[in-house]
C-alpha cells in the first residue's frame, strides 16, 4: 500500500452541475482544524492532502478508475481538496453531497463506485459511512468479500 495517504473529494454528477461550492470544513484562527472533529487523530486533522494541483488528482484518475466498468465515468466527479479539508470531514452545511476519501482506497484496493451489492450490504448492516473505514478496513473488507463470494 502507499506510503503516503492523499484524499480527494467525491461528488455527485448532480450536486456538482450546481455550481455551488462543496466545501464544509471549519477552521480555527491557529490554523488547525476546528473543535468539532476534537474526536480524530491529531495526525489525520492535521494532515492536508498532497493532491495541491488539477493534474496531480487527474494522475491519480488516469491509475484507477473511480467508476465500475460498464458505468458511465461521468456519474462520479472526484475534485481536489482544499488547503483546510480534512478526509474525517462531513458534509457539514455544504449545499451539495459529497464525501472526502483516500486515494489509496481506489489507487491499492481498486474500490469502485458505486459500491457493488455485498460492500453496500456490509457498510449498511454495520451502520458506517464509507468514510468511517480506515484503508487497513478496507483492505479487511475486500478480503472477507473474497472469501464470501
Amino acid at each position: 500500500m502507499s506510503s503516503q495517504l492523499s484524499s480527494n473529494r467525491i461528488v455527485s454528477r448532480e450536486s456538482s452541475e450546481s455550481g455551488e461550492s462543496s466545501s464544509g470544513s471549519t477552521e480555527s484562527t491557529s490554523g488547525s482544524v476546528g473543535p468539532t472533529y476534537d474526536w480524530v487523530e491529531s495526525a489525520v486533522r492535521n494532515t492536508a492532502t498532497t493532491l495541491r494541483k488539477s493534474d496531480d488528482l487527474d494522475k491519480v484518475i488516469a491509475k484507477a478508475p473511480l467508476v465500475r466498468s460498464g458505468l458511465p465515468s461521468d456519474i462520479i466527479v472526484a475534485e481536489k481538496c482544499g488547503y483546510t479539508d480534512r478526509v474525517c470531514h462531513g458534509r457539514e452545511n455544504a449545499p451539495v453531497d459529497f464525501f472526502f476519501v483516500y486515494n489509496t482506497l481506489f489507487v491499492d484496493l481498486r474500490v469502485t463506485l458505486p459500491f457493488d451489492e455485498f460492500t453496500a450490504d456490509v457498510l449498511r448492516f454495520l451502520n458506517l459511512a464509507p468514510t468511517q473505514l480506515h484503508p487497513n478496513s478496507w483492505a479487511c473488507l475486500q478480503a472477507f468479500r473474497m472469501v464470501c463470494l
